[in-house]
């Protein structure tokens, strides 16, 4: 007997203590995760992420080339220690976005995190509340009118009806009341489990809208954060919801707590007389009569969550700067810079750019880091007055690249045909543009040696005559001298020694002299007598500007 009562008891109580232990692991996390570089769980996946961006796209953004060019999902995780699918989405949005935006406001919330760790470690605890949910989809079910699921309520009204005619016939004519219920209950059953599958989509989201509210409720002290958020807003719009949560637990088509006696108690009502339907529909109307009130609390949590992982963020770096603003720089000028996924181990650059550059160098030799160190930067600077460098000024600017390019399978675009695309793009965005930074690497690479140079100097020469700074990076030498009246040129250079090539990474003046390429063929063990026959080639051209026929 006494074993019995230990395990009675001991069940619920070891529940508990599990429950609780691991919460504090959860919260412990949060406090020591702060500063350190996210990890990204490998099951998610970034559509989710990119749920704000594609719902609500803003008029000037960071394209898909451009970001995918910078390694953009990769710098986007390495910030992204939000707590809540409204922060990492909010947070990815805002990386995407070229438009104006309250620079001193952002900054001043990301300072009042920095220098408040315990009301920074509030306001995350109720953010976990949240959490993060790959298949909620909120923004997008709150562009779905809950009326576009066709949800037949009358039927449900007349089968409510029936069961509340059934049970009442129970006390009068028991031969009728009681198969009245039997088969309104069967009826009711199957009508429910029908009623699950078409709205199982709309509850997942409702779900984490809910959570969103009841993170939302927790934030009371919103009047000291009243510097960077709008709180008289948030208040007035959570008002909207203040009863949302008694009619929503019986919204869900499966009680959430089953298994128990409640649970059990509170399946068998929504069976007998349709409550979750009902309570759905009245849930479903709520929201969608305030949809502009639940952007408000998205966008009110999204908001505090970023500004803490932008300072988790800056703590994590071994070094970071301010952007300066300066508009009668025509380019970016940088001290140490340093690309964002390298900082810690990346060899710095300092200098002050012209406004057109050919940037040339041997193969590893570091003019395509260097050129997306600068982007990148400029990017983040911009976005989120973070750069990985000891100062970073520019003008702002609208940036766009041409660097990763693919063939393309889908559309059945060759190399060269993706290629042109993506500079054609270019050409028209810098015509509409207040001013541009455009990088290019590699430019027209898929095609023959004397189209590609002809083609390359009149899109560069196109570009010197618009409002842009240029950063070209390529092994096209001829481009230096063809461009030499508009374009400064800057080069990356190696050392060679006999079985190595080494590299300093630091740029350097004028056009690049040197080539590894047949040195690298050397250095592998080629043949001696390929490689000599190479270098014989590679003379005969320099000296004569024409091959010779073997």
């Amino acid at each position: 007997m006494i074993l019995i009562v230990l395990i009675v008891l001991g069940i619920p109580i070891g529940v508990m203590i599990y429950v609780y232990l691991q919460n504090q692991d959860a919260l412990n996390a949060i406090k020591n995760n702060f500063g350190m570089k996210p990890e990204f769980d490998e099951r998610r996946q970034m559509k989710s992420v990119e749920e704000y961006h594609r719902v609500f796209p803003s008029e000037s953004i960071i394209d898909d080339t451009t970001w995918n060019d910078l390694d953009m999902d990769a710098i986007y995780l390495s910030i992204n220690n939000t707590q809540s699918t409204m922060g990492e989405t909010v947070l990815y949005s805002h990386l995407r976005n070229q438009g104006e935006f309250n620079r001193d406001k952002l900054e001043s919330a990301v300072k009042y995190f920095t220098e408040n760790p315990e009301k920074r470690y509030d306001i995350q605890k109720n953010l976990n509340i949240v959490d993060k949910n790959d298949n909620a989809e909120v923004l997008t079910s709150l562009t779905i009118n809950h009326k576009a699921f066709n949800v037949p309520y009358g039927s449900y009204s007349i089968m409510r009806i029936a069961m509340i005619l059934g049970i009442v016939l129970l006390f009068v004519r028991v031969e009728i009341g009681l198969p009245l219920i039997v088969l309104t209950y069967i009826s009711n059953y199957l009508l429910n489990e029908k009623f699950t599958k078409l709205v199982s989509y709309r509850i997942e989201s409702l779900s984490h809208i809910m959570s969103m509210i009841r993170a939302a409720k927790k934030f009371n002290n919103t009047d000291e954060l009243v510097s960077f958020v709008d709180s008289d807003a948030f208040k007035k719009s959570l008002k909207k919801f203040g009863h949302l949560n008694a009619i929503y637990s019986f919204a869900l088509p499966k009680s959430s707590i089953g298994g128990t006696m409640e649970g059990l108690f509170n399946d068998l009502v929504n069976v007998f007389f349709l409550i979750t339907p009902l309570a759905f529909r009245k849930v479903s109307s709520l929201i969608d009569e305030n949809v502009d009130d639940l952007l408000v609390i998205y966008d009110f949590i999204g908001y505090l969550d970023m500004s803490i992982a932008i300072a988790s963020y800056r703590k994590s770096l071994t070094h970071y700067c301010h952007i300066e603003f300066d508009e009668s720089l025509k380019a970016p000028d940088v001290v140490n810079v340093k690309h964002p996924l390298i900082e810690d181990v990346a060899v710095g650059n300092t200098i002050r750019l012209p406004q057109y550059n050919i940037i040339t160098g041997s193969n590893a030799s570091g003019k395509s880091t260097f050129v997306r160190a600068v982007t990148i930067n400029a990017l983040l600077g911009q976005r989120i007055n973070t750069c990985t460098a000891e100062s970073f000024a520019m003008r702002p600017s609208f940036i766009i690249t041409s660097m990763a390019i693919r063939d393309d399978v889908e559309s059945g675009d060759s190399y060269f045909v993706s290629e042109t695309k993506s500079i054609k793009r270019i050409l028209e965005n810098v015509s509409i543009q207040d001013y541009s930074l455009v990088v290019i690497d590699e430019i027209l690479k898929g095609t023959n040696t004397i189209e590609r140079i002809s083609a390359s100097a009149s899109v560069l020469n196109a570009l010197s005559k618009e409002a842009c700074c240029v950063l070209a990076a390529t092994h096209d030498i001829e481009l230096t001298e063809m461009l030499s009246d508009y374009y400064t040129n800057s080069h990356f250079r190696e050392t060679i020694t006999d079985h190595e090539i080494s590299f300093d990474y630091i740029i350097k003046e004028g056009p690049s002299n040197t080539r590894n390429a047949i040195k690298l063929l050397e250095i592998i063990g080629y043949d001696k007598e390929l490689i000599d026959l190479a270098n014989e080639l590679a003379q005969e051209f320099k000296e004569n500007r024409k091959w010779k026929k073997l």
